[in-house]
């Protein structure tokens, strides 16, 4: 091994350790919670299960939205999810104050009926803090750069690991001491680097959507085109037109159809609480790759109609399409079904693991030169 390469491995194990003592402990958390939620929706269909639907009686959009509009007297309707096989019910969310998206309500679609909204309190807090560590936009900043690092981690391990790497001999149960943490903390790293890399490349694109957008196109040479996500969530009705009212509902829903296909069926139409703001319909094709399937976005000028931008998968560039498609799938293990979910509720535990075998080697290493200290002194 040259000196050259013995610097820059030097340099590699200083920076993994410097990034595991920063965040390995958000790591910890971050691979925890996620365990857990990778069966969120199961776990609600057996302790908060939902009223049954043939997918066929239905009490019409416009109805709910009325009731919806009548349930919350302090607050402005501001979103309404469509039923669908995954949430068989009608839902909507308000603007309360300076909350938005909140005061969850929900209605059978086959009778009207408002159901109670039985959520998992435990489960709540825990997709709370694998978002923002219950600490608001500041928790938030730091899940997103804690991805970042965690991404770091696993490049700079698999630099430590690959040079020396012995098929036969991952690990010798024989071993004791830290060649035994050592052999341990390869074969989980080696074990996890897949999963956890795609749950942390996933993370990245809804923590830093316009970088990780540039760097698909630049993977393929290319510069990105039109408009990102975060641009798309900025578009803004032009202001309001002396004496003319908002465009209907039902009008944007058959114009959103009209734009990207009638066998597209709706998820959900968002309604304006401001002037400025612009009215958005999300259409979709089926659930596959669930859990999402082929997602379709219209938004509109709330005044005129006219369509501000379209958000359509046939649309959008190859590389658009595949990022956004597989982002969910591969952040939460839904890609293979039952048998990747499990994988990754395994790997999800495997921070944790190469923690405690981190920590054993790091202790192992401090002994060790106090050691070789005290020895020279002494000699």
């Amino acid at each position: 091994m040259s000196e050259r390469t013995r610097r820059l491995r030097r340099l590699m194990r200083l920076a993994h350790l410097w990034l595991t003592l920063v965040t390995g402990l958000v790591a910890v958390v971050l691979g925890a919670s996620g365990s857990v939620l990778v069966f969120r929706e199961e776990i609600r269909s057996v302790l908060a299960p939902v009223p049954a639907w043939n997918g066929r009686d239905d009490v019409g959009w416009e109805r709910v939205r009325d009731q919806a509009r009548h349930a919350v007297p302090d607050g402005s309707l501001q979103i309404l999810w469509f039923p669908t096989e995954a949430r068989p019910y009608y839902e909507a969310a308000y603007k309360i104050g300076s909350g938005e998206f909140v005061g969850h309500r929900r209605w059978d679609a086959a009778s009207g009926r408002e159901v109670p909204v039985q959520d998992v309190a435990w489960l709540a807090w825990v997709e709370e803090l694998h978002v923002n560590l219950h600490l608001g936009e500041v928790g938030r900043q730091v899940v997103h750069w804690c991805t970042l690092s965690l991404g770091a981690l696993l490049l700079t391990g698999l630099y430590l690991w690959w040079p020396g790497w012995k098929p036969w001999l991952w690990l010798a149960v024989r071993r004791r001491g830290w060649l035994l943490a050592f052999d341990l903390h390869r074969v989980t790293g080696l074990a996890a680097l897949v999963p956890l890399g795609a749950m942390t490349a996933s993370g990245l694109v809804w923590a830093f959507p316009d970088v990780t957008r540039a760097a698909a196109f630049a993977l393929v040479g290319q510069r990105a085109p039109g408009l990102s996500a975060r641009t798309l969530g900025d578009v803004q009705s032009a202001a309001r037109p002396v004496g003319v009212l908002p465009v209907g509902d039902a009008d944007l829903l058959a114009r959103a159809r009209a734009r990207v296909g009638h066998d597209a069926m709706p998820f959900y139409i968002t309604f304006a609480t401001e002037a400025r703001e612009a009215r958005q319909v999300r259409l979709q094709r089926g659930y596959e790759p669930w859990p999402y399937g082929e997602v379709l976005r219209v938004y509109f000028d709330q005044w005129t109609g006219e369509v501000l931008a379209v958000d359509v998968a046939a649309e959008k560039h190859p590389v658009d399409h595949v990022v956004e498609t597989w982002a969910a799938p591969l952040h939460f293990g839904t890609f293979g079904g039952r048998p990747t979910m499990v994988l990754y509720v395994i790997a999800g535990l495997m921070p944790l693991a190469l923690g405690v075998t981190g920590v054993l080697l790091w202790r192992w290493r401090v002994v060790r030169r106090q050691r070789h200290t005290v020895a020279a002194g002494v000699l």
